[in-house]
């Protein structure tokens, strides 16, 4: 009894930052009218994209809500990993690390974008991919909202474990295809502005493709 009690507590305190990241939301969605909406349309649809992003706010530096959706992201992360594959540590300083370092990249990707801005001699260019990145973290994290509701119930309850499979699968497929799409439409506008497909090329493989060989490394180890 003691210890279903206590793998409980361990899997449902996800739920405190995670109501608190909602919250934020809200507020969000209070301030500017079809949020959700716009964010995931905002990455689907570039031309809509480009209409959008002249509303947003701080765009070139990271702002409250690109914190909160890199949040919800590591947070997911964490409810994905963390709780199958718990080291002697403390649960809630390990979820902190998975989100401190889902932010961190995040600034080093940034970081290299407006410094490609340079390189290729398309500042323009890159300060709307920029946008357009954060627009895709946000809607990645927002697509992540329900699923991340689902991992911390079926966690807290112990429910078969091939529902947290077929859950997380369709997320990660969704994110695939939102993924792809963005490459798309990346490679397109390059193509647009005159940027050779040379660089067009290296650049995806830099800065796209290989965080996600990384990542797989990574995740492969558990």
């Amino acid at each position: 009894m003691h210890l279903l009690e206590r793998e409980f507590n361990e899997s449902i305190w996800m739920l405190i930052p995670f109501l608190i990241l909602l919250i934020i939301y809200a507020f969000q969605n209070q301030k500017t009218p079809k949020f959700y909406y716009s964010i995931i349309k905002g990455v689907v649809d570039f031309h809509y994209f480009r209409i959008a992003y002249k509303t947003e706010e701080n765009k070139n530096n990271i702002d409250l809500i690109t914190i909160a959706a890199l949040s919800l992201i590591g947070l997911f992360i964490y409810s994905l990993v963390g709780i199958n594959f718990y080291s002697n540590q403390n649960r809630i300083i390990d979820c902190f690390m998975v989100i401190s370092i889902v932010i961190f990249y995040y600034l080093i990707k940034a970081s290299f974008i407006k410094l490609s801005g340079y390189l290729f001699d398309a500042k323009q260019t890159f300060y709307v991919y920029l946008i357009y990145y954060k627009f895709f973290i946000k809607a990645v994290s927002v697509i992540s909202i329900p699923f991340l509701a689902f991992n911390i119930i079926l966690f807290s309850k112990e429910m078969d474990s091939e529902l947290i499979i077929y859950n997380n699968i369709t997320f990660l497929l969704l994110v695939f295809i939102l993924y792809a799409l963005r490459l798309f439409h990346i490679a397109s506008k390059g193509v647009e502005n005159k940027i050779s497909y040379l660089n067009i090329f290296l650049y995806l493989c830099t800065l796209e493709i290989s965080p996600l060989v990384l990542i797989y490394y990574f995740l492969s180890d558990y």
